[in-house]
Protein backbone atom coordinates (compact mmCIF):
# COMPACT_ATOMS: atom_id res chain seq x y z
CA UNK A 1 0.00 0.00 0.00
CA UNK A 2 1.28 3.23 -0.97
CA UNK A 3 1.58 6.52 1.25
CA UNK A 4 -1.56 8.26 -0.96
CA UNK A 5 -3.66 4.87 -0.35
CA UNK A 6 -3.00 4.73 3.32
CA UNK A 7 -3.82 8.39 3.64
CA UNK A 8 -6.96 7.62 2.06
CA UNK A 9 -7.31 4.92 3.87
CA UNK A 10 -6.91 6.87 7.34
CA UNK A 11 -9.18 9.33 6.02
CA UNK A 12 -11.97 7.31 5.09
CA UNK A 13 -11.72 5.75 8.61
CA UNK A 14 -11.88 9.35 10.36
CA UNK A 15 -15.02 10.12 8.42
CA UNK A 16 -16.88 7.20 9.95
CA UNK A 17 -15.96 8.14 13.34
CA UNK A 18 -16.98 11.85 12.71
CA UNK A 19 -19.97 12.08 14.94
CA UNK A 20 -16.96 11.50 17.79
CA UNK A 21 -14.27 14.19 16.70
CA UNK A 22 -15.78 16.57 19.04
CA UNK A 23 -14.91 14.10 21.88
CA UNK A 24 -11.04 14.85 21.31
CA UNK A 25 -11.42 18.43 21.65
CA UNK A 26 -10.31 18.23 25.48
CA UNK A 27 -7.86 15.69 24.89
CA UNK A 28 -6.23 17.52 22.16
CA UNK A 29 -6.10 20.50 24.69
CA UNK A 30 -4.99 18.57 27.51
CA UNK A 31 -2.13 17.40 25.37
CA UNK A 32 -1.15 21.38 24.66
CA UNK A 33 -1.59 21.75 28.44
CA UNK A 34 1.13 18.73 29.16
CA UNK A 35 3.38 19.98 26.36
CA UNK A 36 3.56 23.35 28.42
CA UNK A 37 4.51 22.12 32.01
CA UNK A 38 6.86 18.97 30.03
CA UNK A 39 9.21 22.29 28.09
CA UNK A 40 12.10 22.19 30.52
CA UNK A 41 12.27 26.68 30.22
CA UNK A 42 9.74 29.38 30.25
CA UNK A 43 8.51 29.84 26.31
CA UNK A 44 7.91 33.17 25.77
CA UNK A 45 4.28 34.55 26.58
CA UNK A 46 3.34 35.07 22.93
CA UNK A 47 4.07 31.52 21.62
CA UNK A 48 0.54 30.11 22.35
CA UNK A 49 -1.46 32.79 20.63
CA UNK A 50 0.84 33.07 17.89
CA UNK A 51 0.81 29.19 17.28
CA UNK A 52 -3.15 29.38 17.40
CA UNK A 53 -3.17 32.11 15.11
CA UNK A 54 -0.82 30.55 12.69
CA UNK A 55 -2.74 27.53 12.36
CA UNK A 56 -6.09 29.10 11.78
CA UNK A 57 -4.44 30.97 9.00
CA UNK A 58 -3.01 27.61 7.71
CA UNK A 59 -6.30 25.92 7.99
CA UNK A 60 -7.84 28.61 5.50
CA UNK A 61 -5.03 28.24 3.57
CA UNK A 62 -4.74 24.21 2.79
CA UNK A 63 -6.83 22.73 0.33
CA UNK A 64 -6.96 19.20 1.15
CA UNK A 65 -9.28 18.06 3.27
CA UNK A 66 -6.97 15.29 5.37
CA UNK A 67 -4.47 18.51 5.47
CA UNK A 68 -7.70 20.34 6.84
CA UNK A 69 -7.77 17.55 9.43
CA UNK A 70 -4.40 17.75 10.79
CA UNK A 71 -4.42 21.49 11.29
CA UNK A 72 -7.43 20.88 13.10
CA UNK A 73 -5.60 18.76 15.46
CA UNK A 74 -2.90 21.44 15.26
CA UNK A 75 -5.41 24.27 16.69
CA UNK A 76 -6.34 22.04 19.55
CA UNK A 77 -2.82 21.76 20.91
CA UNK A 78 -1.93 25.41 20.79
CA UNK A 79 -5.27 26.09 22.59
CA UNK A 80 -4.35 24.25 25.37
CA UNK A 81 -0.72 25.59 25.39
CA UNK A 82 -2.23 29.57 24.86
CA UNK A 83 -4.73 28.52 27.84
CA UNK A 84 -1.74 26.74 30.36
CA UNK A 85 0.19 29.98 29.18
CA UNK A 86 -2.77 32.59 30.37
CA UNK A 87 -3.43 30.39 33.25
CA UNK A 88 -0.06 30.84 34.22
CA UNK A 89 0.25 34.60 33.57
CA UNK A 90 -3.15 35.24 35.29
CA UNK A 91 -2.17 33.46 38.55
CA UNK A 92 1.68 35.08 38.69
CA UNK A 93 2.51 36.71 41.77
CA UNK A 94 5.43 37.15 44.34
CA UNK A 95 7.09 34.20 46.15
CA UNK A 96 9.24 34.17 48.97
CA UNK A 97 12.29 32.37 48.49
CA UNK A 98 14.17 32.64 52.02
CA UNK A 99 12.79 31.12 55.42
CA UNK A 100 12.17 34.83 57.49
CA UNK A 101 12.27 35.12 60.72
CA UNK A 102 9.15 36.43 63.32
CA UNK A 103 7.75 39.42 61.27
CA UNK A 104 4.83 41.39 62.06
CA UNK A 105 1.66 40.38 59.00
CA UNK A 106 -1.39 42.11 58.44
CA UNK A 107 -3.55 40.67 56.69
CA UNK A 108 -7.49 39.69 55.48
CA UNK A 109 -8.54 36.50 56.20
CA UNK A 110 -10.03 34.36 52.81
CA UNK A 111 -10.52 31.30 54.26
CA UNK A 112 -10.28 28.84 57.58
CA UNK A 113 -9.73 25.49 57.94
CA UNK A 114 -10.45 24.74 61.72
CA UNK A 115 -9.57 21.95 63.48
CA UNK A 116 -8.94 19.92 66.98
CA UNK A 117 -5.52 20.71 67.13
CA UNK A 118 -4.53 22.71 63.97
CA UNK A 119 -5.90 25.65 62.43
CA UNK A 120 -4.97 27.08 59.14
CA UNK A 121 -5.71 31.06 57.68
CA UNK A 122 -5.21 31.59 54.29
CA UNK A 123 -4.55 35.67 54.36
CA UNK A 124 -4.63 37.76 51.18
CA UNK A 125 -4.35 41.92 51.04
CA UNK A 126 -1.03 41.55 52.89
CA UNK A 127 1.10 44.05 54.44
CA UNK A 128 4.27 42.19 56.06
CA UNK A 129 6.87 44.28 57.73
CA UNK A 130 10.21 44.62 56.45
CA UNK A 131 8.59 43.89 52.68
CA UNK A 132 8.16 45.70 49.47
CA UNK A 133 4.65 45.91 48.06
CA UNK A 134 5.99 44.28 44.84
CA UNK A 135 7.92 41.60 47.16
CA UNK A 136 4.76 40.68 48.98
CA UNK A 137 2.77 37.74 47.93
CA UNK A 138 -0.88 37.68 47.24
CA UNK A 139 -1.63 35.28 49.64
CA UNK A 140 0.22 33.11 52.33
CA UNK A 141 -0.87 30.43 54.28
CA UNK A 142 -0.69 29.95 58.43
CA UNK A 143 -1.15 27.38 60.33
CA UNK A 144 -2.23 27.39 64.13
CA UNK A 145 -1.73 24.96 66.49
CA UNK A 146 -3.07 24.32 69.83
CA UNK A 147 -7.24 25.76 70.55
CA UNK A 148 -8.14 29.30 70.75
CA UNK A 149 -11.43 30.82 71.24
CA UNK A 150 -10.24 33.65 69.21
CA UNK A 151 -9.18 31.53 66.34
CA UNK A 152 -13.20 29.63 66.54
CA UNK A 153 -14.88 32.99 66.48
CA UNK A 154 -12.85 34.45 63.30
CA UNK A 155 -14.70 34.60 59.94
CA UNK A 156 -13.65 34.96 56.23
CA UNK A 157 -13.38 39.01 55.55
CA UNK A 158 -11.77 39.47 59.22
CA UNK A 159 -8.75 41.79 58.69
CA UNK A 160 -6.08 39.99 61.36
CA UNK A 161 -2.47 40.81 62.98
CA UNK A 162 -0.10 38.05 63.53
CA UNK A 163 3.50 37.35 64.07
CA UNK A 164 4.45 34.64 61.72
CA UNK A 165 7.56 32.97 60.88
CA UNK A 166 7.57 32.30 56.98
CA UNK A 167 9.16 29.72 54.75
CA UNK A 168 8.68 29.42 50.81
CA UNK A 169 6.78 26.79 49.50
CA UNK A 170 8.54 22.94 49.84
CA UNK A 171 9.66 21.55 46.34
CA UNK A 172 8.69 17.68 45.69
CA UNK A 173 10.38 15.14 48.78
CA UNK A 174 11.40 12.60 45.66
CA UNK A 175 10.87 12.93 42.21
CA UNK A 176 7.82 12.61 40.36
CA UNK A 177 6.22 13.33 43.82
CA UNK A 178 3.34 16.24 44.64
CA UNK A 179 4.83 19.10 43.35
CA UNK A 180 3.90 21.17 46.64
CA UNK A 181 5.53 24.75 44.59
CA UNK A 182 3.26 24.09 41.70
CA UNK A 183 0.36 23.62 43.37
CA UNK A 184 0.53 26.63 45.17
CA UNK A 185 1.84 29.37 42.76
CA UNK A 186 -1.14 27.77 41.25
CA UNK A 187 -3.60 28.37 44.31
CA UNK A 188 -1.53 31.91 44.37
CA UNK A 189 0.68 31.47 47.77
CA UNK A 190 3.58 32.57 47.39
CA UNK A 191 4.61 31.40 51.23
CA UNK A 192 3.76 28.29 54.16
CA UNK A 193 4.54 29.59 57.63
CA UNK A 194 3.17 29.44 60.83
CA UNK A 195 1.61 32.06 63.79
CA UNK A 196 3.20 33.08 67.03
CA UNK A 197 1.06 34.06 69.85
CA UNK A 198 -2.17 34.97 69.27
CA UNK A 199 -3.89 36.46 66.58
CA UNK A 200 -4.97 39.74 66.55
CA UNK A 201 -8.46 41.17 65.21
CA UNK A 202 -8.27 44.80 63.66
CA UNK A 203 -11.53 45.02 61.84
CA UNK A 204 -13.60 44.21 59.06
CA UNK A 205 -11.79 44.27 55.22
CA UNK A 206 -12.75 45.97 52.41
CA UNK A 207 -13.05 43.88 49.23
CA UNK A 208 -14.79 44.38 45.49
CA UNK A 209 -18.22 42.62 45.41
CA UNK A 210 -17.09 39.42 43.89
CA UNK A 211 -14.62 38.70 46.43
CA UNK A 212 -17.16 39.60 49.49
CA UNK A 213 -19.56 37.24 47.59
CA UNK A 214 -16.92 34.40 48.03
CA UNK A 215 -15.78 35.53 51.72
CA UNK A 216 -19.78 35.23 52.51
CA UNK A 217 -20.15 31.66 51.06
CA UNK A 218 -16.82 30.56 52.85
CA UNK A 219 -18.55 32.29 56.08
CA UNK A 220 -21.66 30.03 55.38
CA UNK A 221 -19.82 26.80 54.85
CA UNK A 222 -17.36 27.48 58.25
CA UNK A 223 -20.77 28.12 60.05
CA UNK A 224 -22.41 25.05 59.42
CA UNK A 225 -19.60 23.12 60.02
CA UNK A 226 -18.99 24.81 63.19
CA UNK A 227 -22.28 23.88 63.84
CA UNK A 228 -22.74 20.78 62.67
CA UNK A 229 -19.67 19.79 64.44
CA UNK A 230 -20.63 21.40 67.96
CA UNK A 231 -23.98 19.33 67.80
CA UNK A 232 -22.32 16.31 67.12
CA UNK A 233 -19.00 16.62 69.07
CA UNK A 234 -17.65 13.24 68.39
CA UNK A 235 -16.05 11.87 64.87
CA UNK A 236 -20.02 11.51 63.60
CA UNK A 237 -20.03 15.07 64.02
CA UNK A 238 -16.71 15.78 62.11
CA UNK A 239 -17.74 13.27 59.24
CA UNK A 240 -20.75 14.63 58.74
CA UNK A 241 -19.33 18.33 58.57
CA UNK A 242 -17.13 17.35 55.65
CA UNK A 243 -19.87 15.40 53.71
CA UNK A 244 -21.86 18.58 53.98
CA UNK A 245 -19.37 21.81 53.22
CA UNK A 246 -16.39 19.79 52.45
CA UNK A 247 -14.22 20.77 55.83
CA UNK A 248 -12.02 17.88 56.44
CA UNK A 249 -10.18 19.64 59.29
CA UNK A 250 -12.65 18.51 62.28
CA UNK A 251 -11.77 14.64 61.44
CA UNK A 252 -9.18 13.13 63.48
CA UNK A 253 -6.40 11.29 62.60
CA UNK A 254 -7.24 8.23 63.89
CA UNK A 255 -10.74 7.76 62.18
CA UNK A 256 -9.48 9.21 59.01
CA UNK A 257 -6.88 6.86 58.95
CA UNK A 258 -9.38 3.96 59.82
CA UNK A 259 -11.50 5.15 56.63
CA UNK A 260 -8.20 5.07 54.89
CA UNK A 261 -7.59 1.46 55.86
CA UNK A 262 -11.10 0.41 54.45
CA UNK A 263 -10.66 2.20 51.54
CA UNK A 264 -13.96 4.15 51.84
CA UNK A 265 -12.03 7.71 52.57
CA UNK A 266 -13.05 8.59 49.02
CA UNK A 267 -16.56 9.16 49.87
CA UNK A 268 -15.03 12.44 52.25
CA UNK A 269 -14.36 13.63 48.16
CA UNK A 270 -17.72 15.52 47.32
CA UNK A 271 -18.38 13.82 43.98
CA UNK A 272 -21.20 12.09 41.98
CA UNK A 273 -22.81 10.35 44.40
CA UNK A 274 -23.44 13.05 46.78
CA UNK A 275 -24.40 15.57 44.13
CA UNK A 276 -26.48 12.77 42.90
CA UNK A 277 -28.12 12.32 45.71
CA UNK A 278 -28.99 15.96 46.41
CA UNK A 279 -30.88 15.99 42.94
CA UNK A 280 -32.53 13.21 43.22
CA UNK A 281 -33.87 13.73 46.12
CA UNK A 282 -35.00 17.39 44.90
CA UNK A 283 -36.18 15.69 41.89
CA UNK A 284 -38.28 12.50 43.39
CA UNK A 285 -39.90 15.07 46.16
CA UNK A 286 -41.35 17.43 44.00
CA UNK A 287 -43.03 14.99 41.50
CA UNK A 288 -44.51 13.57 44.02
CA UNK A 289 -45.76 16.56 45.59
CA UNK A 290 -47.01 17.62 42.68
CA UNK A 291 -48.25 14.44 41.97
CA UNK A 292 -50.47 14.34 44.97
CA UNK A 293 -52.43 17.51 43.57
CA UNK A 294 -54.33 16.27 40.71
CA UNK A 295 -55.47 19.41 39.99
CA UNK A 296 -52.05 20.63 39.43
CA UNK A 297 -50.29 17.24 38.76
CA UNK A 298 -52.20 16.86 35.29
CA UNK A 299 -51.77 20.31 33.73
CA UNK A 300 -48.13 20.50 34.05
CA UNK A 301 -45.17 18.38 33.54
CA UNK A 302 -44.09 17.09 36.45
CA UNK A 303 -41.08 15.90 35.65
CA UNK A 304 -39.77 18.91 33.74
CA UNK A 305 -40.71 21.03 36.60
CA UNK A 306 -39.23 18.86 39.15
CA UNK A 307 -35.87 19.14 37.38
CA UNK A 308 -36.10 22.58 36.92
CA UNK A 309 -36.77 22.56 40.96
CA UNK A 310 -33.37 20.19 40.80
CA UNK A 311 -30.69 21.84 38.93
CA UNK A 312 -30.15 24.75 41.45
CA UNK A 313 -30.27 22.69 44.27
CA UNK A 314 -26.94 20.67 43.00
CA UNK A 315 -25.31 23.72 42.41
CA UNK A 316 -25.98 25.02 45.56
CA UNK A 317 -24.77 21.82 47.24
CA UNK A 318 -21.93 21.73 45.12
CA UNK A 319 -21.47 25.56 45.96
CA UNK A 320 -21.76 24.99 49.37
CA UNK A 321 -19.04 21.90 49.30
CA UNK A 322 -16.30 24.40 48.13
CA UNK A 323 -16.60 23.72 44.29
CA UNK A 324 -13.57 21.35 43.79
CA UNK A 325 -12.99 19.66 40.24
CA UNK A 326 -14.67 16.44 41.11
CA UNK A 327 -17.59 18.30 42.89
CA UNK A 328 -18.07 20.43 39.42
CA UNK A 329 -17.36 17.31 37.19
CA UNK A 330 -20.35 15.72 39.26
CA UNK A 331 -22.89 18.84 38.97
CA UNK A 332 -21.50 19.36 35.10
CA UNK A 333 -22.77 15.67 34.23
CA UNK A 334 -25.68 15.91 36.79
CA UNK A 335 -27.20 18.95 35.14
CA UNK A 336 -26.37 17.14 31.83
CA UNK A 337 -28.66 14.72 32.94
CA UNK A 338 -31.67 16.87 34.04
CA UNK A 339 -30.93 19.09 30.94
CA UNK A 340 -31.83 16.22 29.06
CA UNK A 341 -35.28 15.68 30.88
CA UNK A 342 -35.91 19.50 30.55
CA UNK A 343 -35.15 19.29 26.52
CA UNK A 344 -36.83 15.99 26.03
CA UNK A 345 -33.65 14.14 24.96
CA UNK A 346 -31.83 10.64 26.34
CA UNK A 347 -29.30 11.97 29.18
Amino acid sequence: MGTGQAGHAIWNVMLVERPQWAHWLPVGIGIGIAIYFSLPTEPPSWLGGICTVAVLILYFLIRSDIGKLCVLVLITLSLGLAAAQWRTKSVKAPTIHERTGPVRIIGEIERLDLGEKRTRLILSSLNITGRDKDRTPGKIRLSFKGADDLINNLLPGTRVSVFAILRPPPPPSMPAAFDFQRHAFFQGIGAYGFILGPVEVIGDGANPDSQSLIRRIETLRLYISKRVHSLHGDASGAVAAALMTGHRSYIPEDVMQDMRDAGIAHLLAISGLHIGLVAGIVFATVRLLLALVPMIGLRIDAKKTAAWFAIPAALAYAVLAGLTVPTERAFLMTGLMLTGVLIDRRA
